[in-house]
């Protein structure tokens, strides 16, 4: 009655040419599992310890993830620093006349606007530094982040007192302090040029640092796609 027809439904192994690795682990410990019991009692420890190095194979957790590298070089206790010594040049030059709202927030208002400025200016320089540290070879890199947090250190030191002798020059005129947006704009303004000068200067060592890493060492061409760069800090 069926001769000549053909089945619709093709073999299992027609329609799946690739099994799950799980479903292939199961089918193949059932195997051993059912050679266990149908083979002789001479042949049944052998099975059953296939089997168990099945399971044991399909239990084995995935390998730990690779830890991601943090290249510290002061920029964030910089940056604590700054907010600290504004904060100290101000807080005894707020005038009684100053608005309600700056008394209340000026505090606030200078931690948020360093942050803001300093960030935003530094961003580069963390991009720079993890880059040019990826591309050194491994017996380069320890000695690339030791020379580049020493050197930053040295320039912390010196702009430091820039940032608060700017912000004090303007703290001298009661207007500063008539508004929030007054003292907002005159933050901005006297904290903008000595990040500059602290962003240029960093940059430039770190190029000055990273070529005389690389100058008595070949050249290694690579490519940055698809590699995580270093946080820097």
């Amino acid at each position: 009655h069926f001769a000549g027809r053909t089945s619709r439904i093709p073999p299992p192994l027609l329609c799946f040419p690739a099994w799950d690795r799980k479903m292939g682990r199961f089918f193949a410990l059932m195997a051993a599992m059912a050679g266990a019991v149908a083979d002789p009692p001479a042949n049944q420890q052998s099975a059953l310890a296939a089997a168990m190095d099945i399971m044991a194979k399909s239990n084995t957790p995935p390998p730990p993830p690779r830890q991601h590298t943090v290249l510290k070089v002061g920029l964030k206790e910089f940056e604590a620093s700054v907010v600290q010594g504004i904060e100290k040049e101000l807080e005894g030059k707020i005038p009684k006349s100053a608005a309600p709202e700056v008394v209340a927030g000026w505090r606030n208002a200078t931690e948020a606007m360093v942050k803001k400025e300093y960030e935003n200016a530094t961003a580069p320089i963390k991009h720079l530094v993890a880059e040019s540290w990826m591309k050194l070879k491994d017996d380069k890199k320890d000695q690339f982040a030791s020379m580049i947090s020493a050197k930053y250190a040295e320039i912390y030191n010196k702009s430091l007192p820039q940032f608060v002798r700017r912000v004090g020059v303007p703290a001298q005129f009661e207007h500063t302090f008539s508004s929030m947006e007054h003292f907002n704009s005159s933050l901005a303004h006297s904290i903008a040029s000595p990040t500059a000068t602290l962003v240029k200067q960093m940059k430039d060592y770190t190029d000055l640092i990273y070529y005389g890493n690389i100058f008595l060492q070949a050249r290694k061409a690579m490519s940055l796609i698809a590699i995580i760069l270093p946080d820097v800090e």
